[in-house]
Parts: structure tokens; sequence; C-alpha cells
């Protein structure tokens, strides 16, 4: 059956479909980061590029499709490391960033890990 070209018609309403999962997506990044207030966007792009047979002396369009969402990106976290004597890089599990009181953090940690420059973490000298 021919129709009108017409966004709902495209690919049996694949476009649509996907533009709706795209724009769940956005929604759930809404409700998931509420202070964040930059824009989340769907970019639904159509391309439709003429194909004329010279032959037949018709055009048959090839219609082309995407749709994307855009969402600020997230910020990554850091954590603090050490290298042990044996030049292993090692990190702690518990508070790395000694931030919780009462909990072990990596300067407790490396304590125990056996000879390497703690002091260097406080002072900013070997011994």
């Amino acid at each position: 059956m021919l129709t009108e070209v017409k966004l709902d018609q495209i690919d049996l309403g694949s476009l649509l479909e996907r533009a709706d999962q795209e724009l769940q997506k956005i929604c759930e990044d809404v409700a998931r980061r509420p202070t964040l207030d930059k824009a989340r966007s769907v970019t639904i792009e159509v391309r439709i590029t003429p194909r004329y047979d010279a032959q037949t002396r018709k055009n048959f369009p090839d219609i082309d499709w995407s749709v994307k969402h855009a969402m600020p990106g997230h910020k990554g976290m850091t954590t603090k490391a050490f290298v042990s004597a044996e030049n292993r890089v090692l990190m702690s599990t518990n508070d790395p960033l000694g931030e919780l009181p009462g909990q072990n953090n990596l300067l407790d940690e490396m304590e125990g890990a056996g000879p390497h420059p703690v002091k260097a973490l406080h002072n900013g000298t070997q011994h």
C-alpha cells in the first residue's frame, strides 16, 4: 500500500517507537539527576535523498532516519592509590579518600602493606 510520507508511517512506525524509547531514557535521567539543571534532548533526523532513474525517468528517493538522545555527561570519580615497594599500584576499598570518621583509609592500610614511603604522603619527603 502506498502512503504519504509521515513520521508514524516510516518503517511501519519504528521511527516513532525508537523516539519514544530515547525519550524514556532522558526522562529517567531527569528523575535520577534532578539537581543537574542542563537540558536533555531527543533528536529525530530524517534524510530524503532523490534517486533519479534516467532509464525510467522516475525518482525513487531513499528515506534514511536516525533517533538519538543527548544528556549532560556524568562526572567521574577520583580515588587515591599508592605504589608499593614492589612497584604495584594498590588502592583502599574501605575509605580511599579518608573522609569517613572511624573507617580505615589509605594511610591506615598502607601501614600494614609492608615497606613503602608512607611519610611521603604526609610531608612531601621520602624517609
